[in-house]
């Protein structure tokens, strides 16, 4: 039977945690470690060099649970070290579930979310569940998914939590779950500052209403679906990383590889060889130390795995329309490279590498199109697409023919291993 850490920052006596409590207690050994008070928006901070008072309280369904005078993150520090120090391993964070969701900019301020992420910090799966409503009071649907949701943390990283943002509404009305990203900051969601005159502030929210065409956890959860969100809190950036170390190629390059997906693949007349190919040019570019994005179509399945596996130096996107330039996430990724040059490909040919290419030429760029890691639904639209990117003022190339040209304009000591990874390719044909 799992341990959980049961924690919030709504405090130990709220509607929100004892339902979570009495769900999680019909199939797990539940260990409460929560704030005796309020403490909302407190977000990752820590009591510090100032000491704070822990009392032990009696919950029903509980193996045991304190009240901590402190934070969120207080208490899942001191709950796992009191724990571990009694021989008890915890094998999952839990926190809320919140009076209010916590979508978007919020997840910065959250003491809920801190405190999963606390549990992350310290290698341990975390959860951090939210309702609507700071009046919430329908709990049931997020207390129904409860095991769900442990499993599904299971097929992701540790350092990754899981945001779940519910609407507050009965389990009759809510339409559905949604795996979605975080709205941008300031979306749906804006934090203004309020005078009241006589030198007093406040900060206050300002709701925005939802927008049906766009994904993210606060047009999905104000829509009436539950929206669950993955939330990694690396503070590295490895593509500034690469460019202040100097490690993108001396050429100014990015790769773009555009709808490498799985269910793209279904569409495409040469599916088999467009993977291998693809699989080659992500294994050379890795190679060479060139940084990457790849942008994915929403919806159309995970990118193949010869990407996946070979791509080191690389940033993920996703778009919902052909134009890859029309997403912010794509166009602050390409700029912040540096690059001048871009390398593109992916499917369809026709559609999302040309709008893409067109739009990276009309800014200036320099584009070369890897035209054997480009697929189409046919041979005859790949074609014409191709000879329009050509006379648009790309460049069209082959894999060989680029890689070799790219390694030779550089000097670079891997030209051994890049003519190894394209004859593989080649003997595979």
């Amino acid at each position: 039977m799992y341990k959980v850490l049961v924690t919030n920052d709504d405090g130990i006596n709220a509607e929100g945690i004892r339902s979570l409590i009495e769900a999680l207690s019909k199939f797990t050994e539940v260990y409460v470690v929560a704030p005796a008070v309020q403490q909302s928006t407190k977000s990752h901070s820590i009591t510090f060099l100032r000491e704070f008072a822990v009392r032990k309280v009696e919950i029903e369904g509980t193996k045991r649970a304190y009240a901590v005078e402190g934070t969120p993150a207080d208490c899942v520090k001191w709950g796992i070290k009191k724990f571990e120090n009694e021989g008890i391993k915890i094998d999952y964070v839990l926190s809320g579930i919140n009076h209010g969701g916590n979508c978007g900019a919020a997840a910065y301020y959250s003491g809920t979310i801190s405190a999963a992420m606390e549990g992350s910090l310290n290698g341990i799966r975390s959860i951090a569940l939210s309702v609507q409503s700071h009046g919430a009071t329908h709990f049931e649907y997020v207390c129904g998914m409860l095991e769900n949701l442990l499993e599904m943390s299971k097929k992701i990283p540790a350092s990754t939590i899981l945001s779940v943002n519910a609407p507050d509404i009965p389990v009759w009305k809510v339409k559905g779950i949604r795996i979605v990203r975080l709205a941008p900051y300031d979306y749906g969601e804006a934090y203004v500052l309020e005078d009241l005159g006589d030198d007093k502030y406040m900060i206050n929210i300002d709701r925005a209403e939802p927008d049906p065409l766009v994904e993210n956890d606060y047009n999905v959860m104000t829509m009436g679906y539950v929206a669950i969100s993955p939330i990694s809190f690396s503070l590295n950036d490895e593509l500034s990383l690469m460019k202040l170390q100097g490690l993108a190629s001396a050429e100014d390059i990015i790769a773009v590889f555009i709808d490498s997906q799985e269910k793209s693949l279904e569409k495409l007349y040469n599916p088999e060889m467009f993977d291998r190919k693809v699989t080659a040019l992500a294994n050379c570019i890795s190679r060479l130390d060139i940084p990457a994005v790849v942008a994915n179509e929403y919806g159309s399945g995970n990118t193949i795995e010869g990407i996946q596996e070979n791509i080191v130096r690389s940033e993920t996107v996703v778009k919902s329309g052909f134009n890859a330039w029309k997403m912010k996430d794509f166009e602050s990724v390409v700029s912040l490279s540096g690059a001048r040059k871009i390398i593109i490909a992916g499917t369809e040919t026709h559609t999302s590498v040309l709008q893409t290419a067109e739009e990276a030429i009309k800014r200036g760029y320099e584009v070369t199109i890897i035209e054997d890691c480009c697929g189409a639904v046919s041979q005859h639209e790949h074609q014409i697409a191709v000879e329009n990117l050509r006379t648009r003022g790309c460049r069209v190339a082959t894999l060989e023919s680029e890689m070799l040209k790219i390694t030779e304009e550089i000097n670079h000591s891997a030209i051994n291993k890049i003519m190894k990874i394209l004859a593989m390719n080649e003997n595979a044909e």
